[in-house]
């Protein structure tokens, strides 16, 4: 059977689908799900199809033997906000205990108003599961009565999580959710956003959990760390930077994580708030086997000492150009203050920092890379170009020849593979431009294709145009999902989300799966 978008002129037919739905629904001990509202009303499924969100499933040979509502997105559905617990002897008569809570705070798939033709077996089967292999979470609701859908959620191995209420009456709603196993699950610990629960910070921390298993390969990786010797031996006259890692370190660390899934931290925020949020998130720090510095701000470097106090072992990588020397001049007095790491955090615990290149992309683990801003450019035009980049925000270098305007030498951005030719991109700030970031990382990687970008913008407070010119470089990088914040600022953010799709707004407790 074959899914796809319901056409305008089948709404009659649907209709016909639900009244018999209906129908089915009252025969099998189930009046009060849709008969006494008449459920669904033909505005709300003329909507539904409207805006792409109804879905037929279709015989070989082209008859319409389902129909289902199906929307992606982060909180897509308002119902779906407050879940409550069903327990036994409270006089439910659900028959399961459970919390009253969803397994995570993730973008999720919803699927509504399913009903079958009655022409064939396993429509609903077939629908679900499709929706499921797009969205990857699915989330479905149904009424208590509604024993038929009940079993086969169960048989599809969805779980029970709780009780939600819906619109068109007062009567709950068993709720259920099922997840497929994804190769990248990322969560906030660290962002500017208030969460109930959870503390927030100006500055971001991410954990991820990633599984090269399927994609890259330690040979690869091994490969990589090779050629990066290579060139370093071929370059020029100059010593490897202090605490570079060579091939045979990255060896070691490959073979370390090539068995299983690697847990590592992009950025530690300026504080502990990362390590107590992680704590309620149930997130093991001590267990992340390395950790990645973005770039020389503090309110992304910072909390590094309490992540050394919760990890004893594992190494972090920064650019061989991150200092204690970033300076900026904006924040209302127009004078220089300082915005870089705290002076000698990086050298408390020395053995452990791992300084990589600024010229050419590092593979720290399989799948999983460095790439440096400005590695692509060279000479002094490209130099100049940085620095106009810096001088614009406001941000500078405190060198022993005066102040130069940051080209931001010192930012790394995250590169993840993903399944096929995808990528993640990660990238906390993007002080150079996402522009020139994703045209660095797509030089990195010329046969794949970046799939999501993970990361702050920098546009708090900027134009409308600069915000405009942003989206048309993500659009034309052709980056389908977004999820940002950070120094992205709300009006950025609003406008972004208003003329882009896909866009999740980074918050502590955030899960991002692909």
């Amino acid at each position: 059977m074959r899914i796809r978008q319901t056409r305008p002129e089948e709404l009659d037919e649907v209709m016909r689908i639900y009244a018999r739905a209906r129908a089915f629904m009252a025969e099998h001990d189930n009046p009060l799900q849709w008969g006494p509202t008449m459920w669904p009303p033909r505005s709300l499924v003329a909507t539904d199809i409207a805006a792409g969100k109804s879905h037929v499933c279709e015989t070989p040979d082209g008859r319409v033997a389902g129909v289902f509502f199906f929307d992606y997105g982060d909180r897509v559905d308002p119902c779906y906000d407050h879940i409550y617990p069903c327990r036994e002897g409270d006089g439910s008569r659900y028959g399961h205990l459970t919390d009253g809570a969803w397994e995570c705070d993730a973008p999720y798939g919803v699927v509504h108003r399913i009903a079958s033709a009655g022409m064939v077996r396993g429509v609903g089967a077939a629908c679900i599961e499709w929706a499921l292999a797009r969205a990857g979470r699915l989330r479905i609701d149904t009424h208590p009565d509604n024993y038929v859908l009940q079993g086969l959620l169960s048989k599809l191995g969805f779980y029970l999580r709780g009780v939600i209420y819906v619109e068109e009456d007062d009567m709950p709603r068993l709720a259920y959710e099922r997840a497929v196993p994804r190769q990248l699950r990322a969560t906030v610990l660290t962002d500017d956003v208030c969460v109930s629960g959870l503390a927030h910070e100006w500055g971001l921390s991410l954990h991820v959990r990633y599984d090269a298993s399927r994609e890259a390969s330690p040979l690869r990786a091994m490969r990589a760390c090779a050629r990066q010797d290579e060139t370093r031996a071929n370059a020029s006259r100059e010593a490897p930077p202090a605490n570079a890692l060579g091939a045979r370190d990255m060896r070691e660390a490959t073979h370390a994580t090539a068995t299983h899934a690697t847990s590592l931290l992009l950025d530690f925020g300026q504080t502990d708030v990362f390590v107590r949020n992680a704590s309620i998130l149930g997130i093991d720090l001590s267990a992340v086997d390395f950790a990645v510095l973005s770039h020389a701000h503090y309110d992304h470097a910072n909390g590094l000492e309490e992540f050394f106090a919760v990890n004893d072992r594992a190494p972090v990588f920064l650019s061989e150009a991150c200092g204690e020397n970033c300076w900026s001049t904006k924040g209302g007095t127009g004078e220089a203050h300082y915005i870089g790491v705290r002076s000698g955090l990086l050298e408390m615990q020395l053995s452990r920092m791992c300084r990589v290149p600024t010229k050419q992309p590092t593979t720290i683990a399989p799948g999983v890379h460095l790439v440096p801003h400005g590695f692509c450019s060279s000479g002094t035009s490209a130099v100049k170009a940085g620095q106009a980049g810096g001088a614009t925000a406001g941000m500078y270098l405190r060198t022993a020849d005066g102040w130069l305007p940051d080209a931001f030498a010192h930012e790394l951005t995250l590169v993840l593979e993903l399944g096929g030719d995808g990528l993640c991109v990660m990238s906390s700030c993007s002080h150079g431009g996402v522009r020139r970031i994703l045209d660095e990382v797509r030089g990195a990687f010329p046969e794949r294709r970046v799939r999501a970008f993970v990361g702050g913008l920098h546009l708090k407070d900027s134009a409308d145009g600069d915000v405009l010119a942003v989206a048309d470089a993500l659009r034309d990088a052709g980056v389908e999902r977004l999820f940002i914040g950070h120094c992205t600022g709300e009006g950025a953010l609003a406008l972004l989300g208003k003329v882009l799709p896909n866009v999740v707004c980074l918050r502590p407790g955030l899960v991002i799966e692909l």
